[in-house]
């Protein structure tokens, strides 16, 4: 017989001490039963009942125990053990419509992109160049997309709101804001939002909204300057000068 070199045996030590651990990692919802003692009337519907979950296996075991001195007929205290765990299982789900249904339908933050479209005349001017004495503009941001943070509540139906028929859908107000590395606040827009959310059970949602945006640092042409018109008379290079102004804005938001 060949003698086993020093590397094979301590493999099968290592083997032979993790053996206890790995049995005791696939012990199955059915050795869980019968390690109980559990009838066999009680010990399908607990397996059943748990799918494979140990954890509900070992709640449901627990259970068993529990009413053997109440209940002792075994197909009975089986019927219990179904019963009570439906009436868990639903106790749970309203749980989650209910607090998923508060949620949505209350003060909730989201993310989006924007589209924002100047409502007011005159470009906004990124930049301009005098060509031959007539004013050029080169680039302007009339229409440009952007991220916002916003806030919005749905109002909709509050009073009517139940588990039995929970809304999917949801309407109300909306503020947001716009940052940059500069500024904090670089623009401020409100609205209205509209809202849709996939199942009862989630809280998150898909949005979208209209609203006005005041943007208050808009950067346009200085007084006197008009595009494709000749400079005032004396004058040789382009002027700007920043206002407020105000916008229309499409946003697409998820809320989190």
């Amino acid at each position: 017989m060949a003698r086993r070199t020093l590397p094979s045996r301590l493999l099968l030590a290592a083997f032979l001490l993790a053996a206890p651990v790995f049995g005791q990692a696939e012990k199955t919802v059915e050795k869980m039963v019968a390690d109980a003692q559990v009838a066999p009337e009680v010990a399908g519907q607990i397996v059943a009942l748990a799918a494979g979950n140990k954890a509900v296996a070992e709640e449901l075991i627990a259970q068993d125990e529990r009413l053997r001195a109440i209940v002792p007929d075994p197909k009975a205290r089986a019927a219990a053990i179904a019963e009570g765990y439906a009436e868990s299982r639903r106790a749970t789900e309203v749980a989650e419509i209910t607090n998923a249904e508060q949620q949505f339908m209350g003060i909730q933050f989201g993310v989006g992109v924007g589209v924002v479209s100047d409502l007011q005349s005159g470009k906004r001017v990124d930049s301009a160049r005098v060509v031959n004495g007539i004013v050029r503009v080169e680039e302007t941001s009339n229409a440009e997309p952007r991220v916002f943070l916003e806030v919005h509540n749905f109002i909709n139906d509050r009073d009517k709101v139940t588990t039995e028929d929970p809304r999917l859908f949801g309407h109300g107000p909306w503020v947001g804001i716009q940052s940059s590395n500069d500024q904090i606040i670089d623009a401020f827009a409100i609205g209205w939002m509209f809202g849709w959310r996939r199942r009862p059970q989630e809280s998150t949602s898909f949005n979208l909204a209209l609203g006005l945006v005041l943007d208050p640092k808009v950067k346009v042409l200085g007084d006197g300057l008009q595009e494709n018109k000749p400079l005032p008379n004396g004058e040789t290079e382009i002027r700007y000068k920043t206002e407020s102004r105000v916008g229309a804005v499409l946003l697409a938001s998820f809320s989190f």
